[in-house]
């Protein structure tokens, strides 16, 4: 295991070619809070979008494990 980072824990979700923009908007809605039809679209138009930033590690996971059993592509990545 890496070094400890103080400056917390991105999740990001990427574009997919598998997704529709309402199954990807009804998921960051339902599990991060984001309007479903903005997030949608700025994930489709820009390729990501962060969703979530965590002081800790471990609920920064549990959302991308949420989040990826929805069908999503979404990843964790330093904050900083």
């Amino acid at each position: 295991m890496g070094p400890v980072r103080s400056d917390g824990w991105r999740v990001v979700v990427l574009d997919d070619d598998v997704n529709t923009l309402t199954t990807a908007g009804y998921a960051l809605a339902a599990h991060c809070g984001l309007d479903a039809e903005g997030a949608a679209w700025r994930l489709h138009t820009e390729g990501s979008v962060p969703v979530a930033e965590f002081a800790d590690r471990d609920p920064a996971e549990e959302l991308v494990v949420r989040l990826q059993r929805h069908g999503l592509h979404a990843a964790l990545r330093p904050a900083g």
